[in-house]
């Protein structure tokens, strides 16, 4: 495979929005009128690494929020110090990956006691780390996160 979609049904039970968020976030990398294209233009995209909503492309500091810890610990397993640059990532996790980044990950060789049994917990947690080291993960491969709008929202 070239590229595969990621998804996640946002039905985490602190969300009132999750149906919304999944839809936008489906609608902007899935449109029906357009995917094949928004597709086939992602994979001939050489320095594109994921692709997702243009609005869900969140930058900064200040959206590490209780996952930096966990989120270098991760990224020491590929030797990657992101220290120089500023965190970058998918929110919403709804995004096209391409294979070279899914073989980064592989490299975690994550196991299934990496990952702590959530009870709740809307942050702080591995799945939320993992989602902010990819941004990481891209640049690391000399790659970038490519947003996209659908063609009902373009701008």
């Amino acid at each position: 495979y070239e590229a595969v979609c990621k998804l996640h049904s946002k039905k985490s039970p602190h969300l009132t929005f999750g149906d919304e968020w999944r839809s936008e976030l489906i609608a902007e990398i899935l449109p029906e009128d357009n995917a094949g294209v928004i597709l086939n233009c992602f994979i001939r995209t050489d320095d594109a690494g994921i692709l997702v909503s243009a609005n869900h492309i969140l930058k900064g500091e200040q959206w590490w929020g209780q996952n930096k810890e966990k989120a270098m610990g991760l990224l020491s397993r590929l030797n990657i110090n992101p220290s120089n640059s500023e965190l970058q990532f998918p929110s919403g996790s709804i995004y096209w990956m391409k294979a070279s980044i899914i073989e980064r990950i592989k490299s975690l060789e994550l196991t299934l006691d990496d990952f702590e049994q959530e009870s709740g917990a809307t942050d702080g947690t591995t799945p939320h780390a993992f989602e902010r080291i990819l941004g990481y993960l891209c640049a690391d491969s000399g790659l970038h996160i490519q947003g996209v709008y659908s063609s009902r929202r373009q701008q």
